[in-house]
């Protein structure tokens, strides 16, 4: 009977609750995709906060407009990120700052990922991949001298691993560093290194000639015999500055070599966290495509009413809308599991390729709702478009996560 009453009285507050949410969408919109399934209540009190304040700092400064003119001269403005590092020190240190838990770097990356993907990524390469790799391998004389300035952005790292013949398989790059009296001689070619032309220090992934282990060695901005050369023409996160790095005969002290970093698999640890990151950057980036789209097909009007009025615009802003509270549910639940520490490379794997599958439709479905106007950069629309298409394929393309996952879920290596 008890049992009865409760469940009656649940039904009475759905119904008031139905009623209340009718009465207010007569009043108001779905303005942010955050709103419809309540995302905030997901998060702590603290986090919450951290989120709003990111947020309306983001807003204020206009920082999404400041990359209009960067990414059509293909340049970066790092006094950018460094204006928010001033205004919240704790971001650029990500999880190694043991104050931030995992939904406060998590939020991170998705706000600035719904301002610019851009910058999410200049975020991605310094706080995920650099920070990370000294923080987890790095001695204790490496972290001293670099951590610290790495998190308040006195430095500007870049993580080099893939080469012109070795993206996806990353584990057979022919980057070379060969043991003499006190250090090693490196000797390559890296490609597609994010921050590569700007970057004061690199985290530079080499075989051993001795061992013919993979190890991580940190090189110095100015050393003899390093040069970069940044990547031209690109269509996509055009503000990023990709570039070659040459590594001829470069010498490094042995204190210069990460001691914690035995084999390529410790590349893992890094790769495991910075494809979670890129999910929740894709969340970030879908939240800008709805922004954009929702406000645009209120405020425009077509036939003598607003165009949201259409049916099948209302079908696009669903898909839309639906896919976004996919990917959040999907990245939460993942992000609990890394919390818990019982992530594997799998799932988070499958999470990244899944959600950014989602992203290119979301984009496209945002270029519709659009038309014409979709592909001007004050809309950021189109951007937004072909950024997507970047995202699906860094951190592993679709099909290597897919097979990651698969190999998971089979227990047979489809690739070595």
């Amino acid at each position: 009977m008890q049992h009865s009453l409760i469940r009656i009285q649940l039904i009475k507050n759905q119904l008031s609750s139905n009623n209340k949410d009718r009465n207010e969408q007569k009043r108001k919109i779905v303005s942010c995709a955050l709103d419809y399934l309540y995302f905030d209540e997901f998060l702590t009190e603290d986090e919450r906060s951290y989120r709003r304040k990111l947020r309306n700092f983001i807003v204020g400064e206009k920082i999404s407009e400041k990359f209009n003119n960067l990414i059509e001269s293909q340049n970066f403005d790092s006094e950018i990120p460094k204006l928010i590092a001033k205004n919240f020190p704790e971001l650029f240190k990500g999880l190694s700052d043991l104050n931030n838990s995992v939904f406060k770097w998590a939020v991170s990356l998705m706000e600035i990922g719904r301002c610019d993907i851009n910058l999410s990524s200049f975020f991605a390469i310094q706080s995920e991949l650099c920070v990370k790799t000294l923080f987890y391998y790095g001695s204790d004389l490496q972290k001293r001298k670099y951590l610290e300035k790495l998190g308040n952005l006195s430095i500007i790292g870049s993580w080099a691993l893939t080469e012109e013949n070795f993206g996806s398989d990353a584990s057979s790059l022919q980057t070379s560093a060969e043991e003499v009296e006190k250090g090693f001689i490196i000797n390559g070619r890296k490609r597609w290194i994010g921050n590569g032309t700007i970057a004061d220090i690199y985290f530079i992934w080499a075989r051993n000639t001795k061992t013919n282990k993979v190890q991580c060695f940190i090189v110095e901005k100015g050393t003899k015999g390093l040069s970069s050369e940044r990547i031209e023409s690109k269509l996509a996160l055009r503000a990023v500055q990709n570039a070659n790095l040459t590594l001829d005969n470069v010498f490094i002290p042995k204190e210069n070599c990460l001691p914690g970093v035995r084999d390529f698999n410790d590349t893992n640890k890094v790769l495991l966290i910075s494809r979670l990151g890129v999910t929740w950057t894709a969340i970030g980036v879908a939240l800008g495509v709805y922004d954009t789209a929702v406000e645009y097909t209120t405020n425009r009007k077509q036939f003598g009413k607003s165009i949201s009025a259409f049916q099948i615009n209302q079908l696009k802003l669903g898909n839309i809308l639906g896919n976004i509270q996919a990917m959040i549910l999907y990245a939460k639940r993942v992000s609990e599991l890394f919390r818990d520490g019982k992530l594997t490379m799998g799932k988070v794997s499958l999470c990244k390729a899944y959600c950014t599958k989602l992203l290119r439709e979301i984009v496209a479905l945002g270029r519709e709702l659009l038309g014409g106007n979709g592909i001007l950069m004050e809309y950021k629309i189109m951007k937004s478009f072909v950024d997507a298409e970047a995202i699906y394929t860094y951190e592993g393309t679709y099909d290597i996560n897919m097979l990651v996952a698969g190999s998971e879920i089979t227990g047979i290596k489809a690739f070595k």
